[in-house]
């Protein structure tokens, strides 16, 4: 059975949403939401998860939704938010 992954979210200095898996491997469960031009109608880019919505279950049971966020990593998410998830408690 796969592990239920519950996330905490973020906010960046670039007013981006970040959501972090609450697991072991956390450092793996690391999505940004996307930038508000990929989500304007017409928009013809890259878009994350193809432009769909995706739901994560957060921390406290509710579930957040982002449409088209990227799966993102350790680096990007302390640029912009200045919290290094290495030193995270899980």
């Amino acid at each position: 059975m796969a592990e239920e992954v519950k996330f905490r979210k973020y906010e960046g200095k670039s007013g981006s949403t970040w959501l972090v898996g609450i697991a072991e491997n956390f450092l793996e469960h690391i999505y940004v939401s996307a930038e508000p031009e990929e989500n304007k109608p017409g928009y013809k880019g890259s878009r994350g998860f193809g432009g769909d919505r995706a739901t994560f279950k957060m921390e406290d049971g509710s579930f957040y939704f982002l449409t088209g966020p990227w799966h993102s990593n350790p680096n990007s998410f302390f640029e912009d938010t200045g919290i290094d998830p290495l030193t995270f408690k899980i």
